[in-house]
C-alpha cells in the first residue's frame, strides 16, 4: 500500500483498517465478465478484505488488446473501478472515537 504519506500508510495497515499484519493480502476472484459497452466491460466476482468476502462489480474501461509478453503468455491491460461500503468488510474506524488527530479519508 502506497498513498505517498507514510504516516497514512502505517494507519491503513494497522488494526484501525486492513490489519496487514493479521491479513496480509486482499483478494478478487473474478467469477463472471460481461460486456456492457463499446470498450466497457463489467467484472463481478468475489472481494476479500479482513477475511470477509462479498461479491462486487467492477466496470472496466478500454482494456488494450491482448498481446503475448516475452515468456509466450497473453497479457492486457485495464483500470478498473467499484464502490463498496467499507462497513462490509468491517473497517468501521472512527476518528472522534478514538481520538486519533489525523484523517486517513
Amino acid at each position: 500500500m502506497n498513498t505517498r504519506d507514510a504516516q497514512r500508510d502505517t494507519h491503513l495497515k494497522s488494526e484501525d483498517f486492513f490489519h496487514a499484519e493479521r491479513f496480509p493480502k486482499l483478494s478478487f476472484k473474478s467469477t463472471r465478465i460481461t460486456r456492457t459497452g463499446d470498450g466497457e466491460l463489467a467484472v463481478g466476482g468475489d472481494l476479500t478484505i479482513r477475511g470477509v468476502t462479498r461479491n462486487v462489480v467492477f466496470t472496466v474501461k478500454d482494456p488494450t488488446p491482448p498481446a503475448k509478453d516475452p515468456w509466450g503468455n497473453t497479457r492486457l491491460g485495464l483500470s478498473a473501478t467499484t464502490k463498496i461500503n467499507r462497513k462490509d468488510f468491517g473497517l468501521t474506524w472512527n476518528a472522534a472515537a478514538r481520538g486519533r488527530k489525523h484523517s486517513c479519508g
